[in-house]
């Protein structure tokens, strides 16, 4: 426990909105205590206090992953660049879904197959980790739990941050057969 924190931190009566806002569903408990820890230049009330005032998005209250809809949009949301983060979803969870040995479950070789500089996997995910692990020991990039899939294969659910299947495999394929271009017209680069 930080010094920070009174030692009765979090109150009870915290402890009983985060309760009703997991709606029974552990992955919301486990995600919301991995968000409110995960960053070490911001205090852990003040994280806190961003998942209380958290609220799921007008007319969607009463869906069932309501409050987790709200999370994730939120923890998406506190990202830099979208655009790639996507990208990187969309290998991990539409390219390889499944492939656990797979090479492009490791952050070097996101780097090299989207021709990005070294390390940028990593920067692009360092605000995920609440959702997302990497492995520092084998490089490895893993998804937490599959309800983060689930929401951004769902339109309804995740909106702006929706990974379109169709686009990614067609982005992907395309990315590959130019990659495999240039290997030809320039072998040993």
């Amino acid at each position: 426990m930080s010094r920070q924190c009174s030692t009765i931190w979090p109150s009870t009566d915290i402890l009983r909105t985060l309760t009703w806002k997991s709606s029974g569903q552990f992955i919301f408990a486990s995600t919301t205590v991995k968000y409110i820890g995960g960053d070490p230049s911001e205090l852990p009330t003040r994280r806190l206090d961003v998942i209380l005032e958290i609220q799921p998005a007008r007319g969607g209250e009463d869906l069932p992953y309501a409050e987790l809809n709200s999370l994730y949009n939120h923890v998406l949301s506190n990202v830099r660049d979208i655009e790639r983060v996507k990208q990187i979803l969309g290998v991990l969870i539409v390219v390889n879904p499944t492939l656990e040995d797979d090479p492009l479950r490791s952050s070097y070789e996101m780097d090299v197959f989207f021709n990005w500089q070294p390390g940028e996997t990593e920067a692009c995910l360092s605000r995920l980790a609440s959702v997302i692990k990497h492995n520092e020991d084998d490089d490895r990039i893993t998804i937490l739990h599959a309800s983060l899939s689930d929401f951004l294969l769902d339109p309804s659910r995740s909106g702006q941050f929706h990974l379109c299947a169709e686009s990614i495999l067609g982005d992907n394929a395309a990315l590959g057969l130019r990659r495999m271009r240039q290997s030809v017209k320039n072998p040993g680069v």
